[in-house]
């Protein structure tokens, strides 16, 4: 797997790359593997370049490896997760996540991010600058000016016709670790915690020597 992109419409993949497709739950993969089957009996191609995955993609890691080249990655309607607690970090564009990504997505390569969720975007603006990558694009309307390369989905559809608006964007990552500024918040803890304890421990040397 030196290559691949997740998913592009099968009928339309040149031949030679290949297409992981990764997901966790079974319905899902079920439906997807029709559609592939379909998609390539149309094109008249045999089905040569595609594997569909039931894996963690939060394990992504134990799929795809650093010698494996990505050129783009689609993330479209994951789980929202709310801000309750810490399932948050769940979130497929939060920043370890987005980190993880890194490990195997070419310098330049891109993520395609759709959802139907406000905050879920919202957050994922901070996210993906802080994870070392530049958005080179955004929509909070993605059918107003829809672009050609945007393949409808079915939970785009239902949510289309629910009349809730489609957020999207495109993400390049940049090359080098010096672009990822986000730091894990409970080492921000620690750090915050020394560095109180060393502020604490100089007030009261100051105070002994006085």
């Amino acid at each position: 797997m030196r290559q691949g992109r997740l998913p592009l419409p099968a009928g339309q993949c040149p031949p030679g790359e290949q297409l992981p497709g990764i997901d966790i739950t079974d319905k899902v993969l079920i439906l997807a593997k029709r559609k592939v089957e379909a998609a390539y009996q149309a094109a008249d191609r045999p089905i040569d370049n595609v594997k569909i995955m039931s894996a963690d993609i939060e394990r992504i890691h134990n799929v795809i490896f650093p010698e494996d080249t990505v050129s783009r990655v689609y993330i479209n309607f994951c789980n929202p997760w709310s801000k309750n607690g810490s399932s948050h970090k769940h979130r497929l564009t939060y920043p370890r996540q987005l980190i993880q990504y890194r490990a195997f997505l070419e310098d330049g390569g891109e993520i395609y991010f759709k959802t139907d969720d406000d905050d879920l975007f919202r957050d994922s603006l901070e996210y993906f600058p802080a994870s070392g990558y530049e958005i080179t694009w955004k929509t909070f309307d993605l059918h107003e000016n829809e672009p050609e390369w945007n393949i409808r989905t079915e939970h785009e559809g239902m949510f289309t016709e629910m009349g809730i608006k489609i957020k999207a964007l495109i993400a390049r990552k940049l090359p080098g670790d010096e672009s990822v500024t986000w730091v894990e918040p409970k080492v921000l803890k620690k750090l915050a915690a020394a560095e109180a304890a060393a502020a604490e421990a100089a007030a009261n040397e100051a105070e002994n020597h006085e």
